[in-house]
């Protein structure tokens, strides 16, 4: 009796030694695969970060720190919501509450500003809950989106610019893509000739309305593709029928737009109104007999142009 307790008992410590060092081999397994999860989130190119129930940071990957300009240990185990401007803080601390109970998912996907060392940035965020053995979290997986939105910023000012340019031009002006769609026609454009844009929202519509005999729209669409061929301007003159019946000549300069790659993506179109040129012509005039003189020669690289130099009489 005594020999089979023996044995049983040492059956059952076996076991539990058994039992103990397939515990301790799971922990080791469970540490290696934390260690691997965690060497993946820092080499990652997006900002990670865990947080507790209650809003703490658990985890902030090395691309985390990097946006806030702080060590690993001045962020993890402090409140999250510190590091938005109070008023957001607060909206968030309040969304976040209501995400962990599942009461919402109003806090999965939000855009918001955080505080850094080197000031406000933008970040994108995407978050989902999840249970583990320490209880609720949520794992944070953040695009800095700062210098895109900067960027993007500073191309629409500069684009609001350029089109504030041509519609306080002065000159009716029409602009087209390669497929002749077009792009603007400006408020001088749509002054002088009545047509709306909605009109002449293509190279043909505008042709068929504007330019309706068929010699002129070959001219003009001749004069399109030779600026296309060469990539500098062309000049031509041609007559526009106006919205009101009134047919008016034009000196039109046609010109393409290049992209910062230098590929030709639009074609500016410059309308002048003849009797303008004509107005110039006798303001020359004017000056030579008031005391200048004027000169006409031969452009020497481009024959087919005159230069006109005005000079005073001594």
């Amino acid at each position: 009796m005594k020999e089979a307790l023996e044995v049983q008992d040492k059956t059952t410590y076996e076991a539990m030694l058994n039992i103990l060092e397939d515990i301790e081999e799971s922990n080791k397994q469970l540490k290696k695969e934390k260690e691997k999860a965690q060497t993946f989130l820092n080499i990652a190119g997006t900002i990670f970060v865990i947080l507790d129930d209650k809003g703490k940071v658990k985890f902030i990957n090395k691309k985390g720190c990097e946006a806030f300009g702080l060590s690993s240990s001045k962020i993890t185990g402090r409140l999250w919501f510190s590091r938005f401007p109070k008023k957001e803080a607060q909206e968030l601390e309040g969304k976040y509450r209501a995400f962990i109970h599942n009461e919402n998912d109003n806090f999965a996907h939000f855009r918001g500003s955080i505080k850094t060392r080197s000031g406000e940035r933008i970040i994108d965020w995407n978050n989902v809950l999840f249970h583990d053995e320490e209880g609720v979290s949520v794992i944070l997986a953040g695009s800095d989106l700062t210098r895109e939105l900067k960027a993007f910023k500073s191309l629409d000012t500069e684009r609001r610019f350029k089109e504030s340019v041509i519609e306080n031009a002065g000159v009716p002006i029409l602009v087209f893509n390669e497929k002749g769609n077009t792009i603007i026609a400006n408020n001088a454009f749509q002054d002088t000739t009545g047509y709306k844009f909605s009109e002449v929202e293509t190279l043909d519509k505008l042709l068929k309305l504007a330019c309706p005999e068929k010699m002129v729209k070959e001219k003009i669409k001749k004069a399109i593709k030779a600026t296309y061929k060469k990539g500098s301007a062309t000049d031509i003159v041609f007559p526009i029928l106006t919205k009101n019946d009134l047919t008016t000549i034009f000196v039109a300069n046609f010109s393409t737009i290049r992209d910062n790659h230098n590929k030709i993506v639009n074609l500016a179109m410059f309308l002048r109104d003849l009797s303008e040129i004509f107005d110039l012509e006798e303001q020359v005039r004017h000056c030579a007999a008031n005391g200048f003189t004027q000169k006409s020669h031969i452009n020497e690289k481009n024959n087919n142009k005159r230069k006109i130099e005005i000079s005073e009489v001594k």
